[in-house]
């Protein structure tokens, strides 16, 4: 399915620190009954503002109001593919993944309106089967089974998984 540049309303930037065993920056997200994602892990990103020049600026300026980490050109490395989000939640919405490359690992301040924690994950652990499962997740629309990832007891899936997957060159869902 070809999605239109008009139709993509929210971007996230997947950023990570380089090095033989990159690390993978995720948010924990606040629990919030009004929020579809509530208490998921997910990049830093969100939806796009008037303010905003293009997308690219919409997960720059979600970067730095969700965890106080400033990204620049200098930082950027590549446009990842257009993924939809929101398919078990019902609330489906299509997302530009940016990719950000950083040196060293920055100090994250949360902002706690949203944000629980922030976390630095390897891509040693993201590769490792033993982490991925099949699990039931609880949305509006019921419960779903789906794959992921148990990272400090939560279930990293959906949306996040499956730009990771794609990223890391991981084959199917393991």
């Amino acid at each position: 399915m070809l999605i239109r540049d008009d139709q993509i309303k929210a971007a996230v930037a997947v950023i990570y620190i380089s090095g033989s065993n990159r690390e993978f920056l995720l948010l924990k997200r606040n629990k919030d009954p009004r929020d579809p994602w509530s208490g998921n892990y997910a990049f830093p990103g969100g939806m796009r503002e008037k303010s905003d020049s293009d997308l690219y600026h919409t997960s720059i300026r979600e970067t730095f109001e969700e965890c106080g980490l400033t990204l620049d050109d200098s930082n950027f490395v590549k446009k990842l593919p257009v993924r939809t989000a929101g398919k078990v939640v019902g609330t489906l919405i299509h997302v530009q993944p940016w990719l950000f490359e950083l040196k060293e690992k920055p100090q994250c301040v949360v902002d706690n309106k949203e944000i629980v924690s922030s976390h630095w994950i390897s891509e040693e652990l993201l590769k490792n089967a033993r982490f991925h499962s099949e699990q039931e997740v609880k949305a509006r629309s019921g419960v779903h089974k789906t794959h992921g990832i148990v990272y400090e007891e939560t279930f990293l899936w959906g949306f996040t998984y499956k730009v990771l997957l794609d990223l890391l060159e991981i084959k199917g869902e393991i």
